[in-house]
């Protein structure tokens, strides 16, 4: 069986107090230098945040000014057949009135 160790020495307390502090300024660093650069970024991410909010609003009024001339244009296209067929109908009774 292993013995436990139930007391710290005073040098030992000491390595784990600065091996605490070392991992403490660390990650400040590590998050102080993250806060730096997101500062330095955030003037372009913001402007890069509005075009893409207008690109996204240019594109939906665009898909929705496209969907409104293709439905105009497939009802102006059954308007022209209507119209075609009605006047086939029409030749097609008056050559028959006149075959008589």
């Amino acid at each position: 069986m292993i013995p436990l160790q139930t007391h710290w020495t005073g040098h030992d307390s000491y390595n784990i107090y600065e091996q605490i502090l070392s991992f403490m300024y660390g990650w400040l660093t590590f998050y102080h230098q993250g806060h730096e650069v997101a500062k330095e970024f955030k003037s372009f991410m913001t402007d890069l945040q509005i075009r893409l909010q207008r690109t996204r609003d240019n594109y939906n009024a665009t898909q929705h000014e496209a969907q409104n001339l293709m439905l105009k244009m497939l009802e102006a296209r059954k308007t022209v057949r209507k119209e075609l067929l009605t006047l086939c109908l029409n030749s097609i009774s008056f050559l028959s009135l006149i075959t008589f």
